[in-house]
């Protein structure tokens, strides 16, 4: 949780975060075919610091579809008042965070 909040400090706010990592051609990692990069959506009313969960869920890459190396995570923020539901395959309710 708190390494989470570490990579989006620059941002008070955060509603979600899509983090993709680095992945290059060569093992001497010069000639990258996709720059790490962290995205960072905000939402007012909210400061992280208030968060009280943060789901993670993979997040495939949108320019390297099908291919996992490229693949990132996406951080989705919870606060106060939010109602989450995490349910399973059958739509059972396995989890709720409120």
């Amino acid at each position: 949780f708190d390494d989470i909040l570490l990579q989006t400090n620059d941002h008070s706010n955060p509603d979600f975060a899509i983090w993709l990592p680095a992945v290059y051609s060569d093992l001497q990692c010069k000639d990258a075919l996709q720059e790490e990069e962290l995205i960072v959506s905000e939402r007012d009313g909210v400061l992280d610091e208030d968060a009280i969960a943060i789901l993670v869920e993979d997040f495939e890459s949108p320019e390297h579809a099908k291919r996992k190396a490229f693949d990132g995570v996406r951080y989705q923020f919870i606060y106060p008042g939010d109602q989450v539901y995490v349910m399973n395959s059958h739509g059972s309710t396995i989890e709720t965070v409120k």
